[in-house]
């Protein structure tokens, strides 16, 4: 992997193989071109693993919201009726894949969940909602769904269009299981990172 360090957001290469700091802007940079990442905050390690591991399965509260993962939850997973794990919030349930059970937290990246006008795939987690806030940050999009509870999408201009997406409207949002990623409640306290 390549190895550098970051200073705002100007990425200098290093000559050889070592450690590199990033700031939290640069989460992208440190997720690219890593092959192990740590995420340390507060002088504690949170967790080590893959670029993949890490972005992908974060396991605190406070390392989702480092890497910005907007939906995150607390709620229960208890085994449903066709003996599926099921994460339960706010009356909502999803359907995840877990072993673990009981009192945990969830996370679900913007980017995995799509919004549509009608009911997908029954492979899916499909969930009714009203759209209550549109965001534009250029070439992305985030709108907020509310269920709920409130879940945060990530969609581009195109398909903002092609849906015609509108405030106070009522959409699906569609996501896999597997997307869901569930873990134990923050054990390092009650301390949270700005946004």
């Amino acid at each position: 992997a390549k190895v550098g360090l970051c200073l705002g957001s100007k990425w200098q290469p290093a000559p050889h193989r070592g450690l590199v700091l990033v700031e939290r802007a640069a989460v992208k940079e440190a997720v690219a071109l890593g092959d192990r990442i740590a995420v340390i905050m507060k002088g504690q390690i949170l967790q080590v693993g893959t670029p993949q591991e890490i972005f992908r399965h974060p396991q605190s509260e406070l390392a989702a919201r480092f890497l910005m993962t907007r939906n995150i939850f607390q709620g229960e997973v208890s085994t449903g009726a066709d003996g599926q794990p099921v994460f339960s919030v706010e009356g909502t349930e999803m359907s995840v894949i877990t072993d673990l059970r009981g009192g945990l937290q969830a996370s679900l990246r913007p980017e995995d969940i799509f919004i549509s006008r009608q009911l997908l795939s029954s492979g899916l987690n499909n969930l009714q909602g009203t759209v209550t806030r549109i965001v534009d940050r250029g070439s992305v999009i985030y709108a907020t769904v509310k269920v709920p509870p409130e879940f945060i999408c990530l969609t581009h201009r195109r398909s903002l269009k092609e849906i015609d997406l509108k405030e106070g409207e009522q959409v699906y949002i569609s996501f896999q299981a597997s997307d869901v990623n569930v873990f134990e409640k923050e054990s390092l306290g009650n301390a949270s990172p700005s946004p």
